[in-house]
């Protein structure tokens, strides 16, 4: 080869980066799933010609699940090491994401209590769903602040048509002064 040539030399670190994201199963993202099933989001890419981050994010409502899909990042951390010796790749895992169901106490109950009774003084028919969002009430509630969602009467959530009607945000306006007639 040429002195001058990249062959056999250069590790492209946006092509390992892509080759890292592709290790995971496509159909277990935001995009293909639904209610409680879980999913690796591929959040973010930063590459150069020296350099490459990919911020990868983990959802699930069950803890083995969630467990061993941060085993599963780790696995395909070691493959890509293993596939490209001259690179170096680390792996930094931090949990900053929580599930409320697990945070919820007999003594914090009474903040998911409050949501019921505001809704039945105002009419409301409760839909009680898990949600796969709400990623600030969750980090809250797992140091041991309830905070539970409650609905915004968002729609079409995470794409360029998401709205909230008028009527949506007075109902979701009057929940909130209602919790706070309650609570304080």
């Amino acid at each position: 080869a040429h002195p001058m040539s990249a062959k056999g030399v250069l590790v492209n670190p946006t092509l390992l980066a892509v080759h890292f994201i592709n290790l995971f199963d496509r159909k277990e993202t935001p995009e293909c799933t639904e209610g409680k099933e879980g999913y690796i989001w591929c959040q973010a890419v930063q590459s150069n010609q020296s350099t490459a981050v990919v911020t990868l994010n983990i959802r699930d409502h069950d803890k083995t699940r969630y467990e061993a899909r941060k085993a599963l990042i780790r696995e395909n951390v070691e493959r890509l090491k293993k596939m490209e010796p001259r690179a170096r790749v680390e792996l930094e895992l931090v949990d900053v994401y929580g599930n409320i169901a697990d945070a919820v106490t007999d003594e914090n109950h009474k903040a998911i209590d409050y949501i019921y009774d505001a809704m039945k003084e105002l009419g409301i028919t409760p839909k009680t769903i898990a949600m796969r969002g709400g990623t600030d009430g969750s980090y809250i509630s797992t140091q041991k602040i309830m905070t539970p969602n409650y609905f915004t009467g968002g729609m079409n959530f995470h794409s360029r048509f998401e709205f909230l009607p008028v009527s949506s945000f007075v109902k979701s306006y009057e929940m909130t002064m209602k919790l706070l007639e309650l609570i304080v």
